[in-house]
């Protein structure tokens, strides 16, 4: 299943912590990151939302738009100091996302059907300040806010988190409310909203060359729920070279797409990989792999001006 996965944003609104200001190298890979601080190993600024306090390091404006079975658009500004985005993009059930609240049978069936991405109609809001932060940004603390829209309920949840860098090391919390579907029906065989509160953990290790970052998803349901997060991205000359594994621990059965076969297991696990080229500048495009949990190609284009 190839994918075209489109992405405007403008690369300088993330101008946390540059190791390569500080080294003294002919070339130093990671310039053409879409964002220097939590999440520069990922191809996609989703983590900004998931970690409301990164949006304190948004400098300039920047436009996400993605298309694949419909559009969905994100928006963010800041000045370096205060910064603030707004995203149709709904990251559930994506690799660098949370897993999605849904019925049991809506969630077996789209990944059986040929486009198994999950659909909601679901808007974040997010915003954060710097509340310190040294000249050279070698240092800084951040708070941020995050609000989501549900359309089908008309509930609005928040929450909120703290960042921290100091030099390249970049640690990030938040902790929201979240809306989805029970997994089963209820006594009158309708589909029921559920709530349910969501913790975040981020850690990034952003190098010169390489980057590393590890997200944990905790969610506060009935049963024990987690999602580990672990990429790394290589960028070398023009290429951006990038691979993740995900961990998902729930009751929810695995696909087997070879097999064609949903099996039980408490552990599953899921890779990623991508390859980004640099051009004219301001654009990078590249192809991905499994982004959306479905083992389908995705193609990026990323812009930045």
């Amino acid at each position: 299943m190839i994918t075209l996965f489109i992405i405007l944003i403008g690369q300088s609104c993330f101008a946390a912590y540059d190791p390569c200001k500080y080294l003294k190298l002919n070339s130093c890979g990671n310039t053409h990151s879409i964002n220097k601080g939590l999440g520069a190993s990922r191809p996609t600024s989703s983590s900004s939302f998931s970690s409301p306090a990164s949006m304190a390091s948004v400098k300039g404006f920047g436009v996400e738009a993605i298309t694949w079975d419909g559009f969905e658009f994100s928006f963010v500004t800041g000045n370096g100091k205060v910064g603030a985005g707004v995203s149709s993009s709904n990251s559930d059930d994506t690799f660098f996302g949370n897993t999605a609240k849904e019925l049991t049978e809506d969630y077996e069936g789209r990944i059986q059907s040929d486009n198994g991405k999950y659909k909601s109609k679901k808007y974040t809001f997010a915003t954060a300040l710097s509340l310190y932060k040294t000249k050279k940004g070698f240092f800084s603390i951040n708070l941020g806010l995050i609000g989501k829209y549900v359309e089908e309920t008309s509930n609005i949840h928040l929450g909120g988190g703290l960042g921290l860098s100091l030099g390249p090391l970049n640690l990030g919390y938040s902790r929201f409310k979240d809306e989805g579907t029970a997994t089963t029906l209820d006594s009158n065989s309708l589909r029921t909203a559920t709530e349910f509160y969501v913790d975040s953990y981020s850690l990034g290790l952003n190098l010169p060359f390489i980057t590393f970052d590890y997200t944990l998803f905790t969610n506060r349901i009935s049963t024990v729920e987690k999602v580990h997060i672990y990429s790394g991205g290589f960028f070398y000359r023009k290429f951006i070279f990038s691979y993740g594994r995900k961990l998902e621990i729930s009751d929810r059965r695995k696909y087997d797409f070879e097999n064609k076969a949903f099996y039980t297991y408490d552990r599953k696990w899921s890779s990623f990989a991508g390859v980004q080229y640099k051009f004219k500048k301001k654009w990078v495009a590249g192809l991905l792999s499994n982004y959306y949990l479905n083992q389908e190609l995705s193609l990026i284009l990323t812009g930045f001006f």
